[in-house]
């Protein structure tokens, strides 16, 4: 008896060589065709059971079997697997099966160009096309949902020419309510085309309008289910380049720098002054920087000719918004690496920079799952895991000490310093 392999859920089927498609699906039994009928315009037609047995050749073949071509068809179905379960690209999977081939079988395979266009369309199938502009996308159907419930939770398409999207389940709306602080965090390498941020709830720095109309939608959509959240705090970045260049310029001092923060208010700007004292020449014009926006007043020049005046202005983030004490005192949160750990492990997920709307969209649908599943294990009991409470300890214990004055304000910026930089290396 001749064996037939079945491929595709059976809509394709391999016999003796030759490889075919449904032609008719015939009351007790199916009629295949050979799957070169356009290409080689083969007659070739072979009859099974509706169970695909008993395989009866009806019409013979123009052209001769391939006894490699079982082994082929399962290589293709292998790649096309890796493409939907994996974010490798086409040259990826198709170098990383044929290398695994036989020798003999690789006659039998088409050129690698097409394949890997037969990859691409493989993964795209029933993705839309990608739009040329913001105003040829709109997001519908499926796309708006997590299986059955609605996602897509905003869309200002129709009244503003900056676009703004956002997606959420009403039972993430939930769990901002219930929490004390939230952790916002921006992502430029995983926005698509034509959009500036994929933001972790985050907005453009500095942009007071993005910002208010991201969090009057939240706030709004959350009433509308009777959510009423009320945030202690929020985390967020400021400027990670001036951090950077921080780092780079200031270097040993960078570890007293970031003790600034720990400081109470009060302390905070004999801490600045006490900074400028010991850093050197070259990081005089970063420190400066760092004083105007986030330490004391400046004044600004305004007027011009014989108006000139000089305006006190305030710095652009006011000790309130960054400063740690508090929370350092009161064991809460002090930076928003949870939000930025979760992008980390997004980005590793999506797979590549700027992917299209759709696959984003997609990619947001995977973690979703993901994220039921963990909270459907913390349910259960399994716990979270909690970081080393040794540095916290250590923080906590010297920020009580320098609020009692138990330890000078230059004390305290050394040692915090070699507590929370002890591993960098500039």
């Amino acid at each position: 008896m001749e064996e037939v392999v079945i491929l595709k859920s059976g809509k394709k089927i391999i016999c003796n060589g030759f490889a075919y498609t449904v032609n008719h699906n015939l009351s007790t039994s199916i009629r295949w065709k050979c799957s070169q009928r356009l290409s080689k315009k083969c007659p070739g037609i072979l009859i099974t059971s509706k169970g695909i047995t008993n395989p009866r050749l009806i019409k013979d073949h123009s052209h001769a079997g391939d006894h490699n071509l079982t082994t082929v068809e399962k290589t293709k179905e292998d790649m096309n697997n890796r493409m939907k379960i994996t974010t490798n690209k086409p040259c990826q999977v198709f170098s990383a099966v044929v290398s695994e081939l036989p020798q003999n079988c690789l006659k039998s395979f088409s050129s690698e160009e097409s394949i890997k266009r037969t990859l691409r369309n493989y993964r795209n199938r029933g993705i839309p096309p990608k739009p040329n502009s913001l105003a040829e996308l709109t997001i519908k159907d499926e796309w708006a949902f997590y299986k059955n419930e609605r996602f897509l939770l905003y869309d200002n398409k129709l009244n503003s020419n900056d676009r703004i999207i956002i997606f959420a389940l009403d039972e993430g709306l939930k769990y901002l309510t219930e929490a004390h602080t939230w952790y916002c965090d921006g992502n430029f390498s995983l926005s698509p085309e034509n959009f500036l941020q994929l933001c972790v709830f985050c907005v453009k720095k500095y942009d007071a309008f993005y910002f208010k109309e991201v969090f009057s939608v939240i706030l709004k959509e959350c009433d509308n289910r009777k959510f009423y959240p009320d945030p202690q705090i929020i985390n967020l970045d400021f400027e990670q380049a001036t951090i950077n260049a921080a780092q780079c310029v200031l270097g040993e001092h960078v570890r007293i720098q970031d003790g600034l923060t720990f400081l109470p208010m009060n302390k905070v700007y004999d801490g600045m002054q006490y900074l400028k004292t010991v850093c050197t020449e070259e990081a005089t014009e970063v420190l400066d920087y760092f004083d105007s926006t986030y330490v004391n007043d400046i004044y600004r020049k305004s007027g011009k000719g014989m108006a000139i005046k000089f305006k006190k202005n305030k710095p652009l983030f006011p000790l309130e918004i960054w400063n740690v004490h508090e929370a350092t005192i009161n064991g809460q949160h002090r930076t928003n690496n949870i939000c930025e750990s979760w992008n980390n492990r997004f980005t590793h997920l999506v797979g590549h920079a700027h992917p299209t709307v759709w696959k984003l969209i997609s990619k947001m649908r995977e973690e979703l799952g993901v994220d039921r599943a963990k909270i459907a294990l913390q349910e259960l009991g399994e716990g979270i895991p909690t970081p080393k409470k040794r540095t916290g300890e250590r923080l906590k214990n010297l920020c009580s000490r320098v609020a009692i004055d138990e330890i000078s304000e230059e004390e305290f910026l050394i040692n915090i310093g070699h507590c929370i930089r002890k591993r960098n290396k500039y």
